[in-house]
C-alpha cells in the first residue's frame, strides 16, 4: 500500500480540505511465512505496497481464468495443476494489474497502487486515446464502479455530485424515470441546446432531447417531458465515462461542441476461458419530500347549506356536525394526510448477466438486463429489456482488428403521470383537505352516468350522450380537476419504444507508426403510444364532453460513418508527434404519424375508435368540426459533413502543444446558398501544457509527484434549427397562399470563444492530487425569434452571453494499514454569467426575452443573467406600504402588479459542491456522497396554490393567531367571525385572512420564491465481498444502499433540485410534480 506520509505539514494540507485530521499508522511488514511446495502446484504470498500480506487479491492462471485462488490472512495463494511456467495474473481493487511466470519456486509478488498518474491513456474526442500528460484540457475519467454502484432507471444521475461543474437534475417522471437535464458550465443559449453531446463508443449519438417545452402545457395543459434516448443504456454495460468539460477539449466536435461531450465507452470481450456476472437489484421507493399541508382546518363551506369546494377554507376538523358529516361519505372529523394515502411504495426489480470471453483472436461480450419498476402512483408501470453482443476480432498478427456491436433496447410505460394541472392526478391529492378521506375514493371512483350528474346535465359544458356510461364519483365539477382515482385507472395510455444501434469499427495499421480507422453506426428508434381516456374534466374551454382516443408513431434513423489516419512517432527520443486527419458524415431520417379523437366532438362517448361521429352541442352550436384529426410527417431528413485534424506535439518530455481544426457543412445552411455553392463553417482550438515538476529541483520530489500548468483556447459552434426559414402554407381547399414570412438574413451558427488554464497537482506518493480549472466562454450570434413593429416573428442571430467560473477538484487516498484503506474525493465549481447583448430593434428601445407563463416570466435582458425570474408583486405606495382595493378589512385586497417587473431571483445555483467517502476494512465498504448547492432560487407554483386554497400552514398559523386575538377579529353581515392578520408591509394595517392569502396564492409573488441553498446525503452504501463464497474464483458481493438518504439542510419547501422539463429555462419550476423519491435497495452481484 501507500508509504506513510512523515510531514505533519502535507497532512494537515489534505486535512484542510476534507475538515479532518486523520493520522498515518506506520505498519512494520514482517517476513511471510514460508508456504509448502509441492510438484505442479503454484504457491506464493502476495504484499500490498507496505509489504504486507493483502487478503483477498484474486491469482488466476492468464491462459485459464477458471483456474485460480484467492489470497488468504497471510497473503498466501496455492493453485493446483500449475506447470512451471506459467503466467499468472493477480488483481486486486485498487492496485494495478500484475502478471508473474510461476518457475516452479514460491513466488513474492509486491502490489502497486493504481492511482491517477501522467502516462494514463485518456478517450478524448473523435475516439482518439492519448497520455494524459499530452492533454492542455480539463478532463475526467469516471469507472464502471461508480455508474453501477447505486443503480438508476437513467444511468446518467449516478453522476451527480461527482464532477466539478456538472449539473444533473433529475426529471421524476414517475415509473422509467424521466430526461435528466446536464449541464457542463452552465447554460448560454436561450433557443439551442445546452446538454453535452452524448457519444457512444466514438459515434456521437442523438439524444432525442427538446430543448423547448411550452411552459403553459406543462402547467395547464397535463404534459410531460417524457424520457431521451441516453436512459436507454444498460449501465452494466459501461466500462468507463470521460467528461470533456468544455468546448475546448470538444472542439473536434464542431457545432455540436458548445456545451461539452460526455464519451461513454462500454465494455469488451476479454481473453480467456468465459466469465459470467449475474447482478439483481431490488429496491423499494418511498416519498421523500412532498408538500406539507395543514391538518388544523377542513373541507371549505358549509356542507348543510353552500355547496362543496375544494379547498381548506372550511371550520376546525372536529368541529362539525353529526349532520354535515353524514352528508358525504367521505368526510372525517379527525385529519389524515391524504398525499401519503394516495401515495404507495413503488418497487424496482433489476437483473442482469454478461458473459465475457476468447481468444487471442476473437473475443465476446453479451449481455442481457431487464428492469420492471412499479410507481408510487397506482397503474404506472415500467419495463425495459436491453440485449448487447459485442464481438472484437485481431488478425495478421493484430494489424487488423474489428469491433462489431449490436444493442437491442425494448421498453414499455404504461400511464405515465402529468405534470401540471390538468389530467393529473397530483392535481386534486395536492388539495385535498385534511378531513376528507382519500382512501373512499380508492373503491369509489366511478359510476353510470344520470341526470343528477352535471356532467351529464349541464347544458354548456355537459354531453347528455354520457347518460349511463362511466362517470367519475366527483362532488368537484371545476375544470382540470379529476378524481385521482378516476385519472389512474381511466386514463389510460401506453408508450413502447424499441431501439437498435449497429456499430462496426475496423482499425488497421497501415505501417509502423500509422494507423487507418473507419466505423459506421446505425441507430434507429421506434416509438409508438395508445392513448384511451374516458370522459373527464379538461381545461380547455370547460369541455368534459366524452372520451379520447389518440395512437401514433414515429421512427428516425441515424447513421454515422468517419474515417481517420492517424499517426505517432518519436523523434531523437525528445520530440513527441501525434497527428490525426479524417471525415465524418452523418444522416438523420424520421417520420411520425398520429391520429386522435376530439374531446369535445365525441359523439360516442368512450368508444375508443378513429372513426367516432361528430358531436353537436345542445344549444346546437358544433365544437372543433370534424371528430378525428390525423398528422403525417413525412421524412424529416437532416445532414451534416465536416473534415477534421489535430496534431499534439512533445518537446523534451516537459512541453507539449496541440490543435484542431474542424470544416463543417449542414444542411440547416443550405437553403440560404442560392446556388452558390455549399455553405460550410470552420471551428478550432490550440493548447499548451507545461510539465513543471521537471523543471523544479530534485529536492521537491520527496512530496511532488506531479505538476502541470495547462492552458487552452477554443472556437465551437452550437446549430440552428434545421427548418425552412422561407416556407410558406397552403390550403389546398381554396388554394390561398399564406404570406411569405421575414427573411432569415445571415444565418450564422451559435459561437462560442472559450478560454480555460489550469493546473493538475499529485503530491505524496501519488496519495493526494487536486486540480484547479479556470474558464471563460463567450457565445455570440445567439438564434433567436424575435417581434417585429408589424409583430411579425423573425429568426435573427443576435445577443452575446458570457459564462465564467472556477473549477476545483481533489482526491485523497490513505492505506492506513493492512485492513484499513479510506478514498475520499471533494469537487467544488463556482459559475457565473452576463448577458452582454440582447436583439436591437434600432428603435432606441430595449428588447427583452421571456418565456413563462401568467404566474411568472423567464426573463432575458443585457446585464442581466441568464435564468431570471420575474414576479407579479403587491403594488407599493410611496411610503412603501401595500397598495389595497379598499380600507375595509373585511373586503379589502392587496393591488397586484400586472408587467412582471419584480425581480425575485435566478434559478442557477452558482456554487456547487460534491464529497465522496469510500472507507474499506478488509472486505467490508461504506460509501458514502454529500453532495449541495449554494444559492440560487426555486419557485413553486404548488406552494401559491396551497395558499390560495387554505391549506398552507402559515395560513392555518394566521387563523389560529386570530382566534386567540380579539383584536384579529371581526364579524361579517350574517354574524360570522372572520379571522385578520396584519399586514406584512409593518403599516399596521388589517386584512381577512383569506382574502390576502387567496390574492397571493392567485397571482404567485415573492413569497413562493424559495432559497434552492441545501446539502443532501445523495448516497449511502454498506458492501461485504465473499471472494471464494462458491468455489474458488466464484465471489458474491452483498449490498445494501440508501438513494436520497435525507436532507442535511434545506431551507425551500420542495426539493431544489426539481424541474419541471429538461428544456431549457425550466430548472427550479414547480407545479405539481411528483415527489422526490428515497429509495432503499439490496443488490447481490456474484462472479465465476
Amino acid at each position: 500500500m501507500l508509504k506513510p506520509i512523515n510531514s505533519v505539514s502535507k497532512l494537515l494540507l489534505v486535512a484542510s480540505l476534507f475538515g479532518a485530521v486523520a493520522v498515518p499508522v506506520t505498519v512494520q511488514a514482517t517476513p511471510p511465512a514460508a508456504v509448502e511446495q509441492s510438484a505442479n502446484t503454484a504457491t506464493g504470498v502476495v504484499l500490498d505496497e507496505m509489504g504486507d500480506p493483502y487478503i483477498g487479491a484474486s491469482v488466476r492462471v492468464a491462459s485459464d481464468p477458471s483456474k485460480g485462488a484467492s489470497t488468504n490472512l497471510d497473503g498466501e495463494f496455492s493453485i493446483a495443476g500449475v506447470k512451471p511456467g506459467t503466467k499468472l495474473l493477480i488483481t486486486a481493487v485498487g492496485y494495478k494489474n500484475l502478471e508473474a511466470v510461476w518457475n516452479g519456486s514460491p513466488l513474492n509478488l509486491q502490489l502497486q497502487q493504481d492511482t491517477q498518474i501522467l502516462d494514463e491513456v485518456v478517450v478524448t474526442a473523435m475516439g482518439i486515446t492519448r497520455e494524459e500528460k499530452t492533454l492542455t484540457y480539463a478532463v475526467q475519467t469516471i469507472k464502471s464502479d461508480e455508474v453501477t454502484r447505486i443503480k438508476d432507471n437513467n444511468f446518467i444521475n449516478s453522476l451527480q455530485g461527482k464532477s466539478a461543474g456538472l449539473t444533473i437534475t433529475p426529471n421524476n417522471s414517475g415509473a422509467g424515470g424521466g430526461a435528466s437535464k446536464i449541464i457542463l458550465r452552465g447554460s448560454t443559449s436561450i433557443l439551442g441546446t445546452n446538454q453535452p453531446l452524448i457519444v457512444l463508443d466514438g459515434v456521437p449519438m442523438q439524444n432525442g432531447m427538446q430543448t423547448q417545452a411550452s411552459v403553459e402545457g406543462l402547467i395547464n395543459g397535463g404534459g410531460g417531458s417524457g424520457d431521451d434516448l441516453l436512459s436507454t443504456i444498460n449501465p452494466e454495460d459501461v466500462e468507463s465515462m470521460t467528461i470533456l468539460k468544455g468546448p475546448n477539449a470538444a472542439a473536434l466536435y464542431g457545432s455540436a461542441a458548445n456545451n461539452g461531450v460526455i464519451i461513454i465507452n462500454t465494455k469488451s470481450g476479454a481473453e480467456g476461458t468465459v466469465k459470467v456476472d449475474i447482478s439483481s437489484t431490488t429496491s423499494i421507493e418511498t416519498i421523500a419530500n412532498y408538500p406539507q399541508t395543514q391538518q388544523v382546518y377542513g373541507l371549505t363551506s358549509d356542507l348543510l347549506t353552500s355547496g362543496i369546494q375544494l379547498g381548506a377554507w372550511g371550520p376546525k376538523i372536529g368541529t362539525r356536525d353529526a349532520d354535515e358529516l353524514a352528508l358525504k361519505p367521505y368526510m372525517m372529523n379527525s385529519a389524515r394526510n391524504p398525499i401519503r394515502d394516495f401515495f404507495k411504495t413503488g418497487i424496482t426489480l433489476n437483473n442482469g448477466i454478461t458473459l465475457s470471453g476468447g481468444t487471442e483472436k476473437s473475443r465476446t461480450y453479451f449481455s442481457y438486463n431487464n428492469t420492471y419498476q412499479d410507481g408510487i402512483i397506482r397503474n404506472n408501470k415500467f419495463t425495459r429489456n436491453n440485449v448487447m453482443l459485442k464481438e472484437t476480432f485481431s488478425l495478421f498478427d493484430k494489424r487488423v482488428n474489428i469491433s462489431t456491436s449490436l444493442n437491442w433496447i425494448h421498453q414499455k410505460t404504461n400511464n405515465p403521470p402529468n405534470t401540471g394541472k390538468t389530467l393529473s392526478a397530483l392535481h386534486a391529492v395536492y388539495r385535498m383537505p385534511a378531513d376528507v378521506d382519500m382512501r373512499y375514493f380508492k373503491n369509489h371512483y366511478q359510476h353510470a352516468g344520470t341526470y343528477n350528474d352535471e356532467i351529464v346535465s349541464n347544458t354548456q359544458t355537459g354531453n347528455p350522450k354520457l347518460l349511463g356510461q362511466p362517470v367519475q364519483t366527483w362532488d368537484w365539477y371545476d375544470k382540470s380537476l379529476n378524481n385521482p382515482y378516476w385519472v389512474t385507472d381511466m386514463y389510460n395510455k401506453e408508450n413502447k419504444r424499441d431501439r437498435i444501434l449497429g456499430n462496426i469499427t475496423l482499425d488497421v495499421k497501415l505501417w509502423k507508426n500509422l494507423k487507418y480507422q473507419t466505423r459506421f453506426s446505425v441507430d434507429m428508434v421506434m416509438n409508438s403510444y395508445v392513448n384511451e381516456q374516458y370522459a373527464g374534466m379538461y381545461e380547455a374551454g370547460w369541455l368534459s364532453l366524452g372520451g379520447q382516443y389518440g395512437s401514433g408513431s414515429s421512427r428516425s434513423s441515424d447513421i454515422y460513418n468517419d474515417h481517420m489516419l492517424t499517426w505517432n512517432d518519436r523523434f531523437a527520443d525528445k520530440f513527441d508527434v501525434s497527428a490525426a486527419v479524417g471525415t465524418s458524415f452523418t444522416r438523420h431520417w424520421d417520420r411520425s404519424q398520429s391520429i386522435s379523437t376530439n374531446i369535445d366532438t365525441c359523439g360516442i362517448p368512450n368508444a375508443f375508435v378513429p372513426q367516432n361521429s361528430k358531436f353537436e352541442r345542445p344549444d346546437g352550436s358544433v365544437r372543433g368540426g370534424s371528430a378525428t384529426s390525423a398528422s403525417d410527417s413525412w421524412n424529416y431528413k437532416n445532414w451534416s459533413t465536416a473534415v477534421f485534424a489535430t496534431a499534439s506535439v512533445g518537446l523534451f518530455d516537459k512541453v507539449y502543444i496541440d490543435g484542431s481544426y474542424r470544416v463543417e457543412w449542414a444542411q440547416a445552411f443550405q437553403q440560404f446558398t442560392q446556388n452558390s455553392g455549399y455553405k460550410s463553417f470552420d471551428y478550432y482550438s490550440v493548447g499548451a501544457n507545461v510539465l513543471v515538476h521537471k523543471f523544479l529541483p530534485e529536492s521537491t520530489r520527496d512530496w511532488l509527484d506531479q505538476l502541470k500548468w495547462r492552458g487552452s483556447y477554443s472556437v465551437v459552434g452550437n446549430p440552428i434549427p434545421n427548418q425552412l426559414f422561407a416556407r410558406q402554407s397552403i390550403d389546398f381547399g381554396t388554394g390561398v397562399v399564406g404570406s411569405r414570412p421575414p427573411l432569415f438574413e445571415n444565418p450564422q451558427p451559435e459561437t462560442t470563444t472559450s478560454f480555460e488554464t489550469g493546473l493538475d497537482v499529485w503530491m505524496f506518493n501519488n496519495s493526494f492530487n487536486f486540480d484547479v480549472t479556470y474558464y471563460n466562454s463567450t457565445l455570440k450570434n445567439q438564434f433567436m425569434n424575435v417581434t417585429t413593429a408589424n409583430g411579425e416573428s423573425r429568426p435573427v442571430n443576435t445577443g452575446k452571453i458570457r459564462n465564467y467560473g472556477v473549477e476545483f477538484s481533489a482526491g485523497y487516498r490513505w492505506a492506513i494499514n493492512r485492513d484499513w484503506t479510506w478514498q475520499s474525493n471533494f469537487n467544488f465549481a463556482w459559475n457565473d454569467n452576463k448577458i452582454l447583448e440582447t436583439y436591437d430593434p434600432g428603435d432606441n428601445r430595449e428588447y427583452t426575452v421571456e418565456m413563462g407563463n401568467n404566474a411568472f416570466k423567464i426573463k432575458y435582458i443585457k446585464d442581466k443573467k441568464y435564468g431570471d425570474i420575474y414576479v407579479n408583486s403587491i403594488e407599493r405606495d410611496a411610503n412603501g406600504y401595500y397598495k389595497m382595493t379598499s380600507s375595509n378589512p373585511l373586503t379589502a385586497r392587496p393591488t397586484m402588479q400586472s408587467d412582471y417587473s419584480t425581480y425575485v431571483g435566478n434559478t442557477t445555483s452558482p456554487y456547487t459542491l460534491g464529497w465522496n467517502n469510500t472507507i474499506s476494512w478488509k472486505n467490508l465498504t461504506l460509501y458514502f456522497l454529500i453532495d449541495g448547492r449554494i444559492g440560487g432560487k426555486v419557485m413553486s407554483l404548488t406552494e401559491a396554490e396551497m395558499d390560495l386554497y387554505g391549506l398552507s400552514q402559515r395560513s392555518a398559523d394566521a387563523r389560529l393567531a386570530a382566534e386567540n386575538n380579539p383584536d384579529l377579529q371581526a364579524y361579517d353581515e350574517s354574524g360570522k367571525v372572520v379571522p385578520l392578520m396584519y399586514l406584512p408591509d409593518g403599516s399596521g394595517r388589517k386584512i381577512s385572512v383569506e382574502n390576502y392569502y387567496t390574492t397571493i396564492g392567485m397571482a404567485p409573488t415573492e413569497e413562493h420564491v424559495y432559497n434552492a441553498t441545501s446539502f443532501r446525503m445523495r448516497d449511502i452504501s454498506l458492501s461485504y465481498l465473499f471472494p471464494d463464497l462458491l468455489g474458488k474464483g466464484k465471489g458474491l458481493t452483498a449490498q445494501f444502499s440508501v438513494k436520497n438518504a435525507f436532507f442535511i439542510y434545506k431551507d425551500a419547501p420542495v426539493d431544489p433540485d426539481i424541474s419541471l422539463s429538461a428544456a431549457n429555462g425550466l430548472s427550479g419550476i414547480d407545479c405539481y410534480g411528483l415527489p422526490t423519491l428515497r429509495s432503499y435497495a439490496i443488490t447481490l452481484k456474484l462472479n465465476f
